[in-house]
Order: structure tokens, then C-alpha cells, then sequence
């Protein structure tokens, strides 16, 4: 066998075919296409990681962030004992209001349905330096009239939580520590509700803005004090009935205890307050053999709590639970 040249193995090595080392003989040479390797397969905790990360579905829902399924830490051991057990709560994803439903918005829903205008307003309409101010005085039945209009739905409770901390069980939409100047609390501004996008360092992780204080929000869950206790694992939606709805958030009276992510208020469905307002979620539509979670478990199944571990832990932070006068503003 002859002996190749050092050109001949530095043609070969880079995909060139030259079948004749003579100069008579040569011809110019040709590119051989190789394959491409085969793409690893994605293993499936590669796949849980990624899980978070993913791109949101398309098309996008205008003015509205989109959550990924899978777990996060729901409660606050730290907190009042309706907080209590702090555990783990599977959820589908779906999404969720950037900001909450502003004065301007609900007069467009007002104006097209005929539907009844806060009784703060004046002359029919809003002051007109607070358009861009969460629309307050509405009821449950109001805020899901308008969830109604626009297509989409009240959040559960356990939604709106995850939307507003993220997956690993922070205090407040931004970390651990309070900090006043990432949200209307103590009355720091004037005491009264300030434009929704104000805030922009009090974003969570998701990006959604003005969760904490400002105003309360109404969620599509019944209140029941014991519920963390029993509540199944796979998107809980609240008790079947009860007398009062959940709102969350804390507002712009309330203190760094009130206005935790995981702080639990209630107040009943007719109540109008210059505090409680609202956004809107929705769901996610899923072909059946693609859905994430199983959605089959009752509402009134119970679930064994999810140990939380000590790197999740929560730190702790002073400040009472706030009263019911304070959560209802009666």
C-alpha cells in the first residue's frame, strides 16, 4: 500500500476526496457533506430544570405575564395560623394581569356593558389624575363581571401568591427584607392608593408589579381560616362555599406583616372599600394528552404537606397580623 502524503491526510481530515496524488491526474476537489451528530436526548431532570425557563405559548396575552406549571412554597410559618403549615402546592400554568385593573379599564368595561360605576365617582367618571390608580369600590360580583367581559377569570388564591413571590418561599415580591420604597404601605403616600406601575423595583420574579400594598385584591377562592391544613396538592381552589371571599396584597394603610405575600385576608362579596380592587388571571388551554398537572384531584381532597427545607426557610419578621377592622377596612 503506498504511503500517503501528509496533504493527502490533511485533505482527508476535512472531508476532501482526492483519489490521485499525480499532477497529471489531479482534479480540483470536492466538499463531501457530513452528517450532523444526532441531538442528545434531554434527560428528564434536564427537562424539570428547564420547566421554569421555557418560553412563554403564543400567541401572548396583552398586558398579562404568563406562569409556568410546577411547584412552589405557599404559606408562611412565620405568620397568623391561616398561613400555617407552610408547604408545597402544584399549580398549571396560566396567566396573569401585569398590573392590576385600573380606573381607566373599568370604565371601558363600564361604557360598553352598561355596568355600575364605583360610587366614588364623580359625574360618572374618575378623577382624572387617577387613571393609571387601581380601581377601587368593587365587589367580587363586580370584579368577576369584568374578569367576564374581558375574557379571562378571577386568580385563585394560590395562583396569585406564586404569580406574586415566585417558587422558593420570599417574603415580599423582590426578597426577604421590607422595603418601603418598593410599595405604597404606612400611609408613606398620603394614605391614599398611587398609579400602579409606580413601583417598578417591586416587581417579582415573574415580573408582575404592584402586588404588595397599594390595594387589596379579590381572588375566585371562599375564605376558611384551616384550609393550608387539608388543601389538596394539585391547584387548590378554595373551599366550596363559605361567607367570606380572599383578597391579598395588603394595601396603602397596611404594615410590613399585612403587606407579605403570604398574608391571608378576607372580606364578604358585597363589601366596597376604597382599598380593594383587582386583577385577572387565565387559564392556560391545554390539549388533554399535554396537560401538565393532574387536575382530577378534588377540591376537598387533603394532601400531606411537603416538607420545606432549612435552605427555604423564610426569615423571620416582626409586626402583628393584621385585624380583621384592618383587612375589611370596616
Amino acid at each position: 500500500m503506498a504511503k500517503s502524503t501528509v496533504s493527502d491526510r490533511l485533505l482527508h481530515s476535512i472531508g476532501i476526496t482526492k483519489t490521485d496524488s499525480s499532477l497529471s491526474a489531479w482534479k480540483p476537489p470536492t466538499l463531501k457533506a457530513r452528517p450532523r451528530p444526532e441531538r442528545l436526548p434531554i434527560s428528564s431532570w434536564e427537562r424539570a430544570e428547564k420547566s421554569e425557563k421555557e418560553r412563554p405559548p403564543t400567541p401572548a396575552e396583552p398586558g398579562m405575564v404568563f406562569i409556568h406549571a410546577g411547584s412552589f412554597v405557599i404559606g408562611d410559618d412565620e405568620g397568623a395560623n391561616d398561613a400555617k403549615p407552610q408547604h408545597r402546592v402544584m399549580l398549571n400554568g396560566f396567566w396573569m394581569d401585569r398590573l392590576p385593573v385600573t380606573n381607566v379599564d373599568y370604565k371601558a368595561f363600564v361604557e360598553a356593558t352598561g355596568h355600575r360605576r364605583p360610587a366614588h365617582w364623580v359625574a360618572g367618571t374618575f378623577p382624572a389624575e387617577k387613571g393609571k390608580h387601581p380601581v377601587t369600590n368593587v365587589s367580587h360580583h363586580d370584579a368577576v363581571a369584568f374578569a367576564r367581559w374581558a375574557g379571562k377569570r378571577l386568580p385563585t388564591e394560590a395562583e396569585w401568591e406564586k404569580a406574586a413571590r415566585g417558587t422558593i418561599g420570599q417574603t415580599y415580591p423582590w426578597g426577604n427584607a421590607f422595603r418601603k420604597d418598593n410599595c405604597n404601605s404606612h400611609n408613606e403616600y398620603g394614605g391614599e392608593t398611587t398609579s400602579v406601575d409606580r413601583f417598578p423595583n417591586g416587581a417579582s420574579p415573574y415580573g408582575v408589579l404592584d402586588t404588595c400594598g397599594n390595594v387589596m385584591e379579590w381572588c375566585s377562592n371562599y375564605y376558611d381560616e384551616g384550609y393550608y391544613a387539608t388543601a389538596p396538592y394539585h391547584n387548590p381552589e378554595g373551599p366550596p362555599g363559605g361567607q367570606y371571599r380572599v383578597i391579598r396584597g395588603g394595601f396603602y394603610a397596611g404594615n410590613k406583616a399585612d403587606v407579605r405575600c403570604a398574608a391571608r385576608h378576607w372580606a364578604p362579596e358585597r363589601n366596597l372599600q376604597d382599598h380593594i380592587g383587582f386583577r385577572c388571571a387565565k387559564t392556560l388551554r391545554q390539549k388533554p394528552e399535554t396537560a401538565t398537572v393532574n387536575t382530577a384531584t378534588s377540591s376537598s381532597e387533603g394532601h400531606k404537606v411537603e416538607p420545606i427545607s432549612n435552605q427555604q426557610s423564610l426569615e423571620t419578621i416582626s409586626g402583628n397580623h393584621p385585624s380583621t377592622a384592618e383587612r375589611t377596612g370596616r
